[in-house]
């Protein structure tokens, strides 16, 4: 059996643009777990960043640093080591104005359930990605052997996930209850 501790942050749809740190805001408003974060803009980070470094620094590491309104982890940075904190924003503040600094979760499966419809919205199979480094990262979903978002480095994608089927179920409906909750429409991943 499988626990669904969190949900990630890359819900992307039609109704609202792609903004990690707005989705992982209204995720807590709606009860959904979330990991804890930090968030700020480049101009914060100018005025106030001993602050910013102590508040991510509070967090449980390791953590990510992340462009708030990017995808394909472009710019994002598993930070271990506290040194490493600061360069990492810098590189996701270089990408975005707007950056997100999250507790990572161990030992985990990255899994993607795709929606298609408006108010019924249907749930697809459920997407496993398949990475040998911390995170599946831009070069594993784009590079390395074709891409594995592009379908060419098909042993990196898991489709259906290896899940048992209460835990796919309970996946999909969690991922439609989130596309209804943010009022999506189209076709969004969670």
């Amino acid at each position: 059996m499988f626990n669904i501790p969190y949900v990630g942050c890359d819900t992307a749809s039609s109704a609202i643009a792609m903004d990690k740190v707005f989705t992982k805001m209204m995720y807590q408003a709606l009860g959904i777990p979330t990991t804890k974060f930090v968030s700020f803009t480049v101009n914060e980070w100018k005025e106030n960043r001993a602050k910013i470094i102590e508040k991510a620094n509070a967090l449980n590491a390791p953590f990510f640093v992340k462009p708030a309104r990017l995808g394909s982890s472009i710019a994002i940075t598993k930070v271990a080591n506290p040194n490493e904190l600061e360069a990492a924003i810098e590189v996701a503040l270089h990408y975005d104005t707007k950056t997100l600094v999250e507790e990572g979760v161990e030992n985990l499966m990255d899994i993607t359930c795709a929606l298609l419809g408006n108010e019924n919205a249907r749930a697809s199979l459920l997407q496993e990605s398949l990475f040998a480094r911390d995170f599946f990262d831009y070069e594993t979903k784009y590079l390395e052997d074709g891409g594995a978002q592009l379908g060419a480095a098909e042993n990196n994608l898991c489709i259906p996930a290896r899940l048992d089927e209460k835990t796919t179920l309970a996946i999909q409906t969690a991922a439609k209850n989130i596309y209804a909750a943010l009022d999506c429409s189209g076709t969004a991943r969670v």
